[in-house]
Formats: structure tokens, C-alpha cells, sequence
């Protein structure tokens, strides 16, 4: 009888074990996860979706529920590996990128380092860049800036000078004046009610060159003062003693020629603050007069 008991307790405590192993075997949580680590597979780029899902599956689970993930340590080997082939160049452009941050003038080196840093990219890599859509928009706004400042006036001061290919233009004095008057010339300007603004320049050009000032070299010509705009100029130069017309005078350059560029304001303007803005040689230009 004793035996026949100890029989029985034995196979209860038996069917037990096999009850709670078949229990531990389809806890259906801990099984999904060993599936999920499984359907990685390989480590390439793609797989980054994957892994992050066996890592959320597993991040689920309790920790009792964790010790029974056979395969646990095929997720972390999996999240290593693609961490250290992709992950880390694809987290260094993304901080290259937010490194950028508020966009100014002074932002050149900072999205050029991020733009060489993303272009080693694969095309497949540059859409895991989280934030590329930040490099894009970075770079429109530097452009957008440079633009604008290219647009602005430079300071063009008395001895400053615009080179290109043929031409050198130098601005040899700029005033107010109630004259306009060449030493060596019989014919001078004179306002009996305004004053001028004068700008001299200095020009040449390569021995050949056939071009109209007011086409090719000075252009978008404008004085400011008062809040008020003068927008018309005129151009003399002196061969010899007569002033003549610049405008529209094609010229065959054989040496340095002087020319005037001025245009009447009201008489208060005499010794007043006068600014001129011009393109010269395509650059604009800003001339401040006092």
C-alpha cells in the first residue's frame, strides 16, 4: 500500500513538472518575442525595423517572462552589429545636422561639414537620417541669405576700384557741389537753384574694348537724400575742352578716361549726408557723401 502511494505522489509531482513546463512553453508573449528576435536574421541596414521590434517585444515582458527568451542574446549581438555598421556614422550626420542650428551668415561651415558628412551616405542610409529634412531646409536659408546680402550695397569709398576681365573702374572723388567743372574744360555745369552730386571715376578698359558705359559699366545708378530718390544722371567726360556725353557712346578704349557722373538735388542738399547707390560691373555699389 505504501508503495502504491509513493507511486501516485511521484507521477502527481511528474504530471506537475510536465504541467508547468508546457505552461512556460506557450507563454504565447515569450514565444512571440523568440519569433521576433528570429525574423531578424542577418544584420544588413534594412534590418533596423526588425530589431527594433524584438527590442520593444522584449523591453515588454517581466523579467520572469525575459529569463525565458532562449535567444535573448541574439538581440542584443543583432543590435550591436548594426549599430557599429550603421548606426554610428547615421547618429554622426544627425548631430552634424542639429549642430547647425539657427541659420546665419556665419552657417557656411557648419552645413557643409553636415552636407560632406550625408553625402557619404548610400541613398538608402540618407532616408535614416531623421533630420535631413533640416539639412535641406538649412541650406535653402543660407542660400536665401547669401542672396540677400549679395543683393545689399557694398561701400564704395574715394580710391576703391571694381576689376573684371577688361575693365578697372576707380572712383576718384565724390561731393556735392553747385559745379561741375573740369579744370581743362570750357564748358562746366552750373545750378542756379539745386546742387549736384559728383562722382569722378578713373576708367580703363583692354585696347579693343567697344562698350557703353551706361550698358556695360556703371548701372542702376540712384541718389538718396532727405527720404527722397534722383534717379537722373548724366555722363560727361572731357576730350580735350568740351564735356561730352557718355551715354550711350561706344568707345574704343586706347587709355584712362575720366568721366563725371552727377545728377541735380534740391539746394539743401549742399554739404548734406547724400548716399548713391550703382552697379559697377554688375557689383552694387554704395557711395556715402557728406
Amino acid at each position: 500500500m505504501n508503495a502504491i502511494r509513493s507511486l501516485s505522489a511521484l507521477v502527481a509531482a511528474a504530471a506537475l513538472c510536465l504541467a508547468l513546463l508546457g505552461c512556460a512553453a506557450a507563454d504565447p508573449a515569450v514565444q512571440s518575442t523568440e519569433n521576433a528576435i528570429s525574423a531578424i536574421g542577418d544584420v544588413v541596414l534594412s534590418s533596423r525595423d526588425a530589431i527594433s521590434a524584438a527590442r520593444e517585444a522584449y523591453d515588454g515582458l517581466s523579467d520572469a517572462q525575459r529569463e525565458k527568451v532562449g535567444n535573448a542574446d541574439k538581440l542584443t549581438e543583432a543590435e550591436a552589429l548594426w549599430e557599429d555598421e550603421y548606426g554610428a556614422k547615421l547618429s554622426q550626420v544627425a548631430s552634424a545636422i542639429s549642430a547647425i542650428g539657427k541659420v546665419t551668415l556665419e552657417s557656411e561651415a557648419a552645413v557643409s561639414h553636415a552636407e560632406s558628412l550625408y553625402n557619404l551616405l548610400s541613398t538608402d542610409e540618407k532616408v535614416l537620417v531623421e533630420n535631413r529634412d533640416d539639412l535641406f531646409a538649412a541650406r535653402k536659408a543660407l542660400s536665401s541669405l547669401e542672396e540677400e546680402e549679395a543683393s545689399k550695397p557694398k561701400p564704395f569709398a574715394i580710391g576703391d576700384s571694381v576689376d573684371s576681365g577688361k575693365w578697372h573702374v576707380e572712383l576718384v572723388d565724390a561731393y556735392t557741389s553747385t559745379e561741375v567743372a573740369d579744370a581743362n574744360a570750357l564748358t562746366s555745369f552750373v545750378s542756379e537753384s539745386g546742387t549736384f552730386v559728383v562722382l569722378e571715376f578713373d576708367m580703363l578698359a583692354d585696347p579693343g574694348t567697344r562698350d557703353t558705359i551706361d550698358e556695360k559699366v556703371l548701372t542702376d545708378i540712384c541718389a538718396r537724400w532727405n527720404g527722397q530718390e534722383y534717379g537722373n544722371f548724366d555722363m560727361q567726360y572731357a576730350p580735350g575742352a568740351l564735356f561730352v556725353s557718355a551715354k550711350n557712346t561706344i568707345f574704343d578704349w586706347t587709355g584712362t578716361l575720366h568721366l563725371y557722373l552727377f545728377a541735380e538735388l534740391p539746394r539743401e542738399a549742399l554739404g548734406d549726408l547724400v548716399t548713391v547707390d550703382l552697379k559697377v560691373l554688375g557689383e552694387n555699389k554704395q557711395a556715402v557723401i557728406r
